[in-house]
């Protein structure tokens, strides 16, 4: 019996020749010791063994995530493929079948199973818009990601990852007050979501708000396991704001963690010419850049001989 593969599902012909060999066969063991067997053509149409078409709907799904489990992807399409020709109306297939399709670098095509799905309008569809969001995101797609993610939260409005994603959409776009506005509220609804706080932290240092930064900085300090950069970022605004002390605890923190964290010792480097400390000032730009391999740093060297002659000064 023959599957045929809808148009938009439709492999390319050079990933069928390069993923598979002429005839194509699949064997793996299932859960009920029953044997899924796959035979392709290299074409639009893949021949699958009469024994997995006796399979209901629920018992393939089950049989793709096997497939996807165990790195199996095409076997996984397939078989997605199967179950949506038992079942056009259940939108489950259709979302699975997208997800492996991106993550075999095959966005254009997920984005015509995520509609399918949204079409069908399930409880469901403010995910599916989501991972429709996120797609169109990767794309650089950000007006239709916007509109997506919207969509998602007028049927759902606590959906954080929405939030997340069209807060960054809103930023590529230039629109940082929109931005901010969904990352506050991805925070409110789920804080777990926020999985970058430094990246968050970055984008609010980069753009001056240092208030903003901090909140992301501590949030990330507190939570992770290895927050290096989080107190590095952190110790930069207490220097840019004239909190020495707190500075010199997050720097010296990095490096109790990690000697070879240079920029820590840029950042030690900063503090101490503000603070008028420039031996020690000198010495961290000069192991910033051993450690770093930075000598084109036309900053840094500048700096290193203004220190030169004001200790030379002093002296």
């Amino acid at each position: 019996m023959y599957v045929h593969i809808p148009q938009i599902f439709a492999l390319p012909a050079m990933f069928i020749l390069i993923t598979i060999s002429s005839p194509f066969w699949v064997d793996a063991s299932w859960s009920k010791s029953q044997n899924v067997q796959i035979i392709g053509d290299c074409g639009d149409n893949i021949q699958i063994s009469r024994s997995i078409m006796d399979y209901d709907y629920a018992t393939l799904m089950e049989i793709g995530d096997d497939y996807v489990n165990s790195g199996n992807e095409l076997a996984a399409i397939l078989i997605y493929s199967t179950a949506i020709s038992l079942d056009e109306k259940n939108s489950t297939a259709y979302v699975m079948r997208a997800n492996v399709l991106r993550l075999l670098g095959m966005p254009e095509l997920a984005l015509g199973d995520y509609d399918s799905a949204i079409a069908l309008n399930t409880i469901n569809t403010p995910f599916y818009l989501t991972n429709q969001g996120v797609t169109l995101f990767e794309l650089e797609r950000y007006e239709e990601a916007i509109k997506a993610f919207t969509d998602a939260i007028i049927r759902q409005p606590e959906i954080a990852q929405a939030y997340y994603y069209r807060g960054w959409s809103w930023e590529r776009t230039g629109a940082y007050r929109y931005a901010n506005a969904d990352f506050a509220q991805a925070l409110f609804w789920d804080p777990d979501c926020v999985t970058n706080f430094i990246e968050l932290g970055v984008y609010h240092y980069d753009n001056g708000d240092f208030d903003a930064a901090l909140e992301y900085f501590n949030h990330a300090v507190a939570t992770l396991y290895e927050p290096q950069d989080a107190l590095m970022h952190r110790g930069l605004i207490y220097v840019q704001q004239g909190k020495f002390e707190e500075a010199l605890r997050d720097f010296s923190t990095v490096l109790s963690r990690d000697s070879t964290y240079w920029q820590a010792n840029y950042g030690l480097a900063s503090l101490y010419f503000h603070t008028g400390r420039f031996k020690d000032a000198l010495e961290n730009y000069q192991r910033y850049l051993l450690l770093s391999g930075d000598y084109s740093n036309e900053f840094v060297i500048e700096r290193i001989g203004e220190l030169r002659a004001a200790i030379e000064l002093d002296s």
